[in-house]
């Protein structure tokens, strides 16, 4: 159980084991920042009137990495868009090629019989014995690779 901001109990959630591992100065450390040449460094130093590098800020290195780059990075995801399309299409008609022959083997074979793999399965979700789940576990799975 953990208190939320009420200060009322309240029961353990899907995202618990995520959130407060790290002090929040090591949360803001692992954000992701663009690194910059040392020529867009000084640039930034330049436009912004610093006195060093190290006056720089997060969001200036933001706004130089974009304007640096912006028509690059909005091209690329463009294109990438463009190649995933069709490239799904051929790997789609791949895929179904390739289920069409699977099952067509089980049909010429028609020897598949689940019985078997159900009834080691049923046998393993009631066992207490640990010992007795390992031999069931390598049952079913031999089973799986004769399929």
């Amino acid at each position: 159980m953990s208190i939320d901001i009420t200060n009322k109990p309240r029961e353990k959630g899907v995202f618990d084991n995520f959130t407060h591992q790290y002090a929040l100065p090591k949360t803001l450390r692992f954000s992701l920042i663009p690194v910059l040449t040392i020529e867009q460094d000084n640039e930034i130093v330049r436009e912004k009137g610093y006195a060093s590098k190290d006056e720089i800020k997060r969001q200036d290195k933001l706004e130089k990495f974009f304007i640096d780059n912006k028509q690059d990075v909005f091209e690329v995801d463009i294109e990438r868009t463009k190649r995933y399309k069709a490239l799904k299409y051929y790997l789609t008609e791949l895929h179904k090629i390739f289920i069409k022959d699977a099952l067509s083997k089980v049909k010429s074979d028609g020897k598949i019989d689940f019985t078997e793999l159900f009834d080691n399965y049923t046998s393993f979700e009631a066992c207490k014995d640990e010992e007795r789940k390992k031999n069931f576990i390598k049952n079913i799975n031999n089973q799986k690779i004769k399929l």
